[in-house]
């Protein structure tokens, strides 16, 4: 893992997060009890990435979701909403360590990190 966050960090291969992750990264950064002290890594991250946003398709992609998912007596959580919704538009994998949580969005491709590894890796 630590050689493909490598190589993420020299720009040899892309990796893409959405606002959202951004905004949960900075969250974590300021609520942190030496914030100064990670600041300037949190400020370098946005330039390892491509940054998705969330765009009026994943709005109206998210608003159909939670539809669903509430008929069905469900909830999810609207930051988790939101990045599913910002994949699944954009047709992209969503890699995560949260299967269960993600797997119950229809039509969401979605691979742990270590299945991301295998396929860069074959």
């Amino acid at each position: 893992m630590i050689f493909w966050c490598r190589k993420i960090y020299e720009g040899k291969i892309s990796a893409h997060t959405t606002t959202v992750n951004s905004f949960e990264i900075w969250l974590g950064t300021l609520l942190a009890s030496k914030p100064e002290e990670i600041t300037k890594e949190t400020e370098e991250f946005p330039n390892r990435l491509r940054i998705l946003d969330f765009n009026y398709d994943a709005s109206v992609e998210a608003s159909r979701t939670m539809v669903k998912l509430r008929k069905q007596g469900q909830t999810i959580e609207i930051r988790d909403l939101f990045v599913a919704s910002i994949s699944k538009v954009r047709r992209m994998p969503l890699i995560t360590r949260n299967i269960k949580h993600y797997k119950r969005i229809p039509r969401l491709m979605i691979l742990t990190p270590e299945e991301t590894i295998e396929k860069l890796e074959s």
